[in-house]
């Protein structure tokens, strides 16, 4: 029997200890979280971030 295993590829937006922010690709494997990739944030996404913060608070 082989068993497929369906990947959900999910990209967070978050602030490192007040320093940066960066974009985060993940994915959760059977309860693990594997890092795809992080780098800093663009200028757009920063935006989309605070603009995601104000409307929460």
């Amino acid at each position: 029997m082989i068993q497929e295993l369906f990947l959900i590829h999910t990209r967070r937006i978050t602030l490192i200890q007040n320093l940066v922010i960066v974009t985060v690709a993940y994915t959760d494997r059977i309860g693990v979280i594997h890092i795809i990739s992080a780098r800093k944030a663009t200028p757009q996404e920063r935006k989309t971030y605070y603009e995601y913060l104000n409307q929460t608070t």
